[in-house]
């Protein structure tokens, strides 16, 4: 196994891992999985495994932009993509997160923003 494989399969394991502890993740995706799989099963199969790798690679040499672009994201989370920058992007995608939970919040603001 090539260095590279064996940090990025360990990089998945800690996300699948961080992923899976976090209960709203459970909610906020289960309506997006096919019937009868579980969140769990589905972020330990060997196709998120694949699709996480492909995505990795794609973000780590600045091809992942176009992509990312689709889903709407800033100018900050473009910018960090289309330069490969994953610290910069992750960073980028938590501020986008909590930017867009204070807006909903205002937005609703009778609304439980963390149901469980």
């Amino acid at each position: 196994m090539r260095p590279q494989e064996s940090t990025l399969k360990e990089l998945h394991a800690l996300v699948a891992s961080e992923i899976s502890s976090t209960s709203i993740s459970h909610n906020a995706f289960s309506n997006h999985l096919p019937p009868g799989d579980s969140f769990s099963t589905t972020i330990c199969s060997p196709q998120f495994s694949q699709a996480f790798s492909s995505f990795w690679s794609a973000l780590h040499t600045g091809q992942a932009a176009p992509v990312v672009q689709q889903f709407g994201f800033g100018s900050r989370v473009m910018i960090a993509a289309n330069n490969g920058d994953i610290e910069e992007f992750i960073d980028a995608l938590q501020e986008t997160e909590t930017s867009v939970v204070e807006e909903n919040a205002q937005a609703h603001p009778n609304r439980e923003q963390n149901p469980e």
